[in-house]
């Protein structure tokens, strides 16, 4: 009997139901607002607090993630801890990647963009899932200061759909 193979879907739906305070940025959210973009990991901003970061590290661990940057469960857990080994290793976020599944690859972002201010987000339906995504404007924002050319392109395809609505 073969088990069931993990989605995004099932990542989204066990935090949407943990009650964390979190939201999907990069190039899912990219495609949730309407932009063609391929995207292989999937970017969350969860709020860098003891309780959500210990939830994130439980539900990850839960379905099976490995984080792939030598970090030991008490510093990510501790949001000063977070916050300093962003600022030393120059990291905007950590990754988790399936241990069966290795091409399912979560980055969780650490950096001074991981915390979303509650105007900056907006429940959308995403892969079966209700869900928080970071809002258009606020995506544009943070795509148009990248020096990355995939995020200024990205930048360029939501605004055109922001002046079509």
């Amino acid at each position: 009997m073969s088990e069931k193979n993990l989605t995004y879907s099932d990542v989204l739906r066990a935090f949407s139901s943990s009650q964390i305070r979190y939201a999907i940025v990069g190039g899912f959210a990219v495609v949730a607002h309407g932009a063609m973009r391929l995207t292989m990991d999937l970017d969350l901003a969860i709020t860098l607090n003891t309780h959500d970061l210990k939830k994130a590290w439980e539900i990850l661990k839960q379905l099976d993630f490995k984080i792939q940057q030598p970090v030991l469960k008490s510093d990510f857990v501790n949001p000063t801890r977070l916050k300093q080994i962003a600022q030393e290793k120059h990291a905007r976020a950590l990754t988790f990647y399936h241990a069966k599944q290795p091409y399912l690859v979560i980055d969780l972002m650490i950096d001074e963009n991981a915390e979303l201010k509650d105007e900056e987000i907006v429940e959308m339906f995403f892969l079966g899932v209700r869900c928080p995504i970071i809002t258009l404007k606020k995506l544009i924002e943070l795509k148009a200061k990248s020096d990355r050319e995939k995020d200024l392109a990205d930048a360029r395809s939501l605004r055109k759909i922001k002046k079509s609505k």
